[in-house]
């Protein structure tokens, strides 16, 4: 019980450290975001009426006040109020939010099936023909940025086959090369490192035991050298998900789906901080949340960490 309150001490320590320090960055261009509020309201930004929107949106408040009145907010569901879009923030967030969990969704999953697809061949087929050209296309993959190749896919399989529509995001098929886009660059990563960790376990004293025993190769890769393998990279795995929905922020400009990556991109175009610190904070959030579930997950795969300590992503 002590470990877990430990623990759940740090990672709030992690939550407010990040706030604050995102809050503190933004604190000093209050100047230009009354700027921007007087502009998108076709009025001239004189000083007389910075002032007067600084007063108006509570930002000539000390630093400490607007921070204390943030948290609070967001302890009652308020994420503040966005001067951009003309709403609260969190029903923006909440009506773009599902996009982008589909995105993640698919993304993930594509980067679960297939680099453990392609490790797992690499790793029994080592140095042939299989493993060469998997190889080969891990290093494409893990070359290649990931707009670079949403812009690829757009150009072949939107304008020129037709297959998807790119109009049409609230269709989950036309999610699917987002996602592939999100995808490959971590695909062709994490199928070399199951690769080669598979390769580390096969000189293991217990699958050399294994085969001694008499036990199938293909029972001592699925049912020993696997499972060691995915808890050893399990926590990067874990920090991926992370990536992906920090990836969003340039695939969803890119393909034009309305999600909170794009969100937060019209958030820093107009200046428009309560989107950005809402951002800041989700993602945040989402880290703390892997970071626990991972833990969960190498101790459930592997009992033995139950008994060591944590392989917690250090964030």
């Amino acid at each position: 019980m002590k470990t877990v309150l430990m623990e759940i001490s740090r990672l709030l320590l992690v939550l407010f450290i990040a706030t604050f320090a995102t809050f503190a960055m933004l604190y000093t261009e209050s100047d230009t975001v009354a700027e921007d509020i007087l502009v998108m309201q076709d009025l001239i930004p004189t000083k007389e009426a910075i002032e007067g929107i600084k007063k108006e949106y509570g930002l000539d408040k000390p630093f400490v006040l607007q921070y204390a009145n943030w948290i609070q907010g967001v302890t009652k569901g308020e994420l503040g109020y966005s001067h951009s879009l003309d709403k609260p923030v969190l029903d923006e967030f909440v009506h773009r939010l599902p996009n982008t969990l589909i995105l993640t969704g698919y993304s993930t999953a594509f980067i679960l099936i297939f680099s453990l697809l392609f490790g797992l061949l690499g790793a029994m087929h080592k140095n042939k023909f299989i493993d060469k050209i998997i190889a080969l296309f891990s290093s494409f993959a893990i070359a290649m940025p990931a707009f670079w190749i949403g812009l690829i896919l757009i150009v072949i399989f939107i304008v020129k086959l037709r297959f998807f529509e790119l109009t049409n995001m609230n269709n989950p098929k036309n999610m699917l090369l987002p996602a592939i886009s999100l995808a490959l660059p971590l695909i062709g990563r994490y199928a070399m490192l199951i690769r080669a960790s598979m390769l580390d376990q096969v000189s293991a004293n217990y699958v050399t035991s294994a085969r001694t025993r008499g036990i199938p190769q293909r029972n001592i890769i699925l049912r020993h050298i696997l499972p060691n393998a995915i808890v050893s990279i399990l926590p990067l795995l874990g920090i991926s998900i992370g990536a992906i929905l920090g990836g969003t922020v340039i695939i969803e400009t890119v393909f034009g789906i309305h999600g909170i990556g794009s969100m937060v991109i019209s958030g820093i175009n107009h200046s428009d901080y309560p989107l950005i610190q809402s951002f800041v904070l989700f993602m945040t959030t989402v880290y703390i949340a892997i970071s626990f579930a991972v833990d969960w997950l190498c101790k459930l795969i592997d009992p033995r960490l139950r008994h060591k300590n944590s392989t917690r992503i250090e964030i």
